[in-house]
């Protein structure tokens, strides 16, 4: 996914009761999806395949569960800002089981 369409992905999520730029709003886009994501303070979680897709629902970057499931993979190794010096990457992992999870994690500025 290219960075075009990954900002439009997250101006979906944006707040609508305010006047944005294109930038804020894909910022307040992602800042929405990190704090359901991960709380006000979370720093890192990790989510199913339906976890993911209800999280995209939930935040309108997905128009339904399903899409969420086909979009969740295509969202693997991105890096995302919310915040001035503030980043969320979503990875792909594997638990003990060998099962495919995905990984949402915050970092600042300093790692990337």
């Amino acid at each position: 996914m290219n960075e075009i369409e990954l900002k439009n992905l997250f101006m979906k999520a944006a707040r609508t009761d305010r006047f944005l730029t294109e930038d804020e709003r894909q910022i307040d886009g992602a800042l929405i999806f990190k704090r359901k994501a991960l709380g006000l303070c979370g720093n890192q979680s990790i989510k199913t395949l339906d976890e993911m897709a209800q999280l995209l629902c939930d935040t309108r970057i997905a128009s339904s569960v399903k899409e969420g499931r086909e979009l969740t993979p295509s969202l693997i190794d991105i890096t995302l800002k919310y915040s001035i010096f503030k980043y969320i990457t979503i990875d792909e992992v594997r638990d003990g089981k060998d099962n495919i999870r995905y990984q949402i994690k915050v970092y600042t500025s300093n790692f990337l």
